[in-house]
């Protein structure tokens, strides 16, 4: 979730917009920082959601605006890392290409990078305290936590248009399926399936079917039928960090230079 307000004050100066590049062939777009984010640090390369036609946008925070006009900023609504996912000194160069290339940032910054542009996360929306919400329709939130998804995004994007929406975001983990035993089953097993199961309770959680059913000495369809018969179920396990490539082939200096030999090259 965003920072926590600072204490209120009169000398409090207003905190300076944000420019963010989407990936979109537009440039950067000035949002407020969240409701209640410090006025400093500015979150110079990291990722933020931000409304954006209705929707939730990922975008990057890319600099300061400091453009002054009449017009009403949309606040971005949180930050989704803990540290820049673009290092500040490539964002400025990004910058400079996009001027030197007549490219939108955002734009540019999307075939750059490429990954990271669709966030896995969890989303909770309750009114806030005290109002009534009954004239943006008959589907809206109520005043306990519940999840975003359950309610059309246009209307969620009025009422947060208004000040009305308490938002809380959560990342979402990477995760796996396994299996774990459980104490007691629909029908009785036969020996084999009792043997699985037994197998799954003293090493379990397992990550996947064929590694219990190898470690239990049994065949995938004996592990099935534990589950069907109830003695087992699966859950979300927590993913592995994913493997790093393999260190590339070094060319070995022998290889000889495959191009043509010309006294005269004409290009």
């Amino acid at each position: 979730m965003s920072a926590p307000p600072s204490p209120p004050s009169r000398h409090h100066a207003p905190a300076l917009p944000w420019q963010v590049a989407l990936p979109l062939p537009i440039p950067a777009y000035d949002f407020l920082p969240p409701h209640g984010w410090p006025a400093a640090p500015v979150p110079l390369g990291h990722r933020v959601l931000v409304p954006w036609r209705s929707e939730l946008t990922v975008g990057v925070v890319v600099g300061i605006s400091e453009q002054t006009g009449s017009h009403r900023l949309r606040e971005a609504l949180h930050v989704l890392d803990g540290h820049p996912w673009v290092h500040p000194a490539f964002v400025e160069a990004a910058w400079g290409l996009s001027r030197l290339a007549r490219t939108p940032l955002g734009l540019l910054l999307s075939d750059l990078l490429g990954v990271g542009w669709d966030a896995k996360y969890s989303h909770q929306v309750r009114a806030v305290a005290e109002s009534d919400l009954s004239l943006f329709g008959k589907e809206v939130p109520g005043a306990g936590w519940a999840d975003a998804g359950q309610y059309p995004s246009g209307v969620l994007d009025a009422i947060r248009e208004q000040g009305l929406l308490d938002e809380r975001f959560a990342p979402t983990p990477r995760t796996v399926t396994g299996y774990r035993a459980l104490e007691a089953g629909i029908t009785a097993l036969t020996k084999r399936q009792q043997d699985a199961w037994t197998t799954l309770q003293a090493a379990g959680p397992l990550g996947s079917q064929s590694d219990w059913a190898a470690q239990a000495g049994v065949s995938p369809s004996v592990v099935a039928q534990v589950l069907a018969r109830g003695w087992a179920r699966g859950v979300q396990l927590p993913a592995a960090p994913p493997g790093l490539p393999e260190p590339s082939v070094r060319v070995s200096k022998s290889v000889p230079d495959t191009l043509p030999e010309e006294p005269v090259w004409r290009l």
